[in-house]
């Protein structure tokens, strides 16, 4: 037999032994009238502790059932990876999505025996069927937050234009009316920060969601659970959507172009947009109260991302929580239980809590009060992502496509080719382990 066929079975057996207790735990909860377990779980995370053990206690559940620690993003990988080498760690992990492939040789899948993969399509959002594998799902959603566009209504205003662009093929216009040049090269105001990439806010995020608007999900994922890199795919384009996804970004930062917007010797830009010099920056929906506190005096809104006209579909993309259950835990069926009962009773009170949205399609269904957060909403519905392998290194192969082509160093199919290549290597580091 195959050696990674066979781990693939090894793995759906082990899961299903662990998860066999379901069906009794279950049965059992729902003669107590909804009693919570007394033995609690443990998770660790880079989510806000605060914020998880209030929506804890705002949903009724025993506050005493999670113990969570929470962990800053560039410390956790280390602190985790030493735990386990002491034999020590969580029953289970609240991550980012990005950094879910990167542990997965530590982690076991959720059988679809579990939680039935119709089941899991109708209670979340479509964006969240990235955890999906052939061997059962690898975290139970918690949240999403999607990328919006904020926009300057005073530099708006300026140039005579009363609402921000709804379709991408808008920008060039918009760069004529709005970016003012002191030369060729300086640039004083700029419409928005596009074509470079060390001194653009989430850079890799925009050109995520240029591919995948453009139809290149990035990666492919076949029945023995291997992860695959996409850049070159036509995937029934005339054209590979990742290169006219590539053309499109890097016009904004090329100084022969009309759309020449932006420049590496500019601020950085969330700064910039502060400062009032940018009139849209590309954030996340969770940013919106700290763009407010940083400059109370900004005239800004929150807008949708733009879409592509006659489009068939609309897509931004996000970053999603879920928990993950580690292999070493004693208590992965009670951790399980817990975590997608936390996930549905907190939905409702999620955003309010800390500006993520809740991915479960009923929560989402109901009418926002805000204009801000029916936004969220809506671009939650929309979202997608992609299994980051090694954040750091897609970083640094992202920065050197963008910035091979914009020093001449490098044509778009050739810096594409390239990161095609260096992605398909840290993909084949994953798929072995």
């Amino acid at each position: 037999m195959d050696t990674k066929k066979g781990q693939l079975i090894t793995l759906v057996v082990f899961g299903v032994f662990i998860f066999i207790g379901l069906a009794a735990i279950v049965t059992q909860r729902g003669r107590s009238n909804g009693e919570q377990p007394l033995v609690p779980v443990t998770v660790w995370g880079t989510f806000d502790a605060g914020t998880l053990r209030s929506l804890i206690a705002e949903s009724g559940m025993d506050p005493k059932l999670v113990i969570y620690t929470e962990f800053r993003e560039e410390e956790f990988d280390q602190e985790f990876i030493e735990a386990l080498a002491r034999g020590e760690g969580p029953d289970a992990l609240l991550l980012p999505h990005q950094r879910l492939l990167r542990h997965k040789d530590k982690l076991v899948p959720v059988p679809y025996d579990a939680f039935p993969e119709r089941q899991y399509k109708n209670t979340f959002v479509e964006g969240s069927e990235l955890y999906l594998s052939p061997a059962g799902i690898w975290a139970i959603p918690f949240s999403v937050d999607p990328i919006v566009m904020y926009w300057n209504r005073d530099i708006f205003t300026k140039v005579g234009r009363i609402n921000p662009p709804e379709y991408w093929d808008e920008f060039p216009e918009l760069v004529e009316d709005i970016t003012l040049k002191e030369n060729t090269f300086t640039i004083t105001r700029a419409s928005a920060a596009l074509g470079e990439y060390r001194n653009i806010t989430h850079a890799k995020e925009l050109l995520s969601l240029l591919f995948i608007k453009s139809g290149n999900p990035l990666l492919s994922i076949d029945q023995e659970g291997n992860y695959g890199s996409l850049l070159l795919r036509n995937l029934g384009y005339q054209e590979k959507p990742a290169l006219s996804a590539l053309r499109f970004y890097t016009q904004f930062a090329n100084p022969s172009r009309s759309t020449y917007t932006w420049n590496r010797s500019l601020p950085e830009s969330r700064e910039a947009f502060l400062s009032g010099d940018l009139a849209l920056y590309f954030g996340y929906a969770s940013e919106i109260e700290g763009l407010e506190r940083a400059n109370p005096n900004l005239n800004f809104e929150m807008a949708p991302i733009p879409q592509v006209r006659e489009a068939d579909f609309s897509k931004t993309y996000g970053e999603f929580l879920g928990f993950s259950f580690l292999k070493r835990s004693q208590n992965i069926a009670q951790a399980y239980l817990t975590f997608v009962e936390l996930s549905a009773v907190s939905a409702a009170n999620l955003y309010d809590a800390s500006n993520v949205v809740p991915v479960r399609k009923s929560e989402l269904a109901v009418n926002q009060v805000t204009a801000e957060k029916d936004i969220a909403y809506e671009s939650a519905i929309i979202t997608r992502a992609w299994l980051d392998p090694e954040p750091e290194e897609t970083d640094d192969i992202f920065q050197d496509m963008v910035e091979n082509i914009l020093a001449n160093r490098s044509t778009l199919v050739s810096a594409l080719e390239g990161a095609q290549g260096r992605l398909s290597i840290v993909l084949e580091e994953i798929n072995s382990q």
